[in-house]
C-alpha cells in the first residue's frame, strides 16, 4: 500500500514590503519599492551613480540607454533604472551606492501597509490644517 504524501507549499508568498529611505532631513517613502529605489538614486546623482558601475539583473543599474526588455525599469529624467530586483536586493544596493559615494543613508523595508497608513495621516493632517 502507498501512504498519501502531505506536500507542503513550495514557496510561500511574503506580505508586501516596500522601502524607506533617510538621507540627511530627506525621507523617499511610496507603497512602491522602485519609485523610493529612483527617487533615492535620483537624490545620490544619477550620473555619480552611473559612475559607479553597479549592476542589477546584469545590466547596469544606471544607463543613458533604455533596457531591450519594457519591464523592469524606470525613466528617470534622461536615465535609466533598473528596477527588476527584490526589495531586499534594493536595499543592498541603495546602501552600496551610498558607501562608495560616502553618502550616509538609512534604509528600512516596511510593509506597504506603514507606508499607507503614514500617508492617509498625513493627508488628515492636511485637511484638518485647512
Amino acid at each position: 500500500m502507498i501512504e498519501p504524501t502531505i506536500l507542503a507549499p513550495l514557496h510561500t508568498k511574503s506580505p508586501p514590503t516596500t522601502l524607506e529611505v533617510r538621507i540627511g532631513s530627506d525621507v523617499f517613502s511610496h507603497p512602491k519599492a522602485a519609485k523610493v529605489f529612483c527617487q533615492t538614486i535620483e537624490a545620490m546623482g544619477l550620473e555619480k551613480v552611473q559612475q559607479l558601475g553597479l549592476t542589477a539583473s546584469a545590466l547596469p543599474l544606471v544607463s543613458l540607454t533604455s533596457p531591450a526588455t519594457r519591464r523592469g525599469f524606470m525613466a528617470v529624467g534622461k536615465y535609466f533604472v533598473v528596477t527588476h530586483s527584490s526589495t531586499r536586493e534594493k536595499k543592498a544596493t541603495l546602501e552600496q551606492a551610498a558607501e562608495m559615494l560616502k553618502i550616509p543613508i538609512q534604509v528600512r523595508i516596511i510593509s506597504k501597509d506603514e507606508v499607507q497608513n503614514a500617508l492617509l495621516n498625513e493627508l488628515l493632517a492636511d485637511l484638518e490644517d485647512n
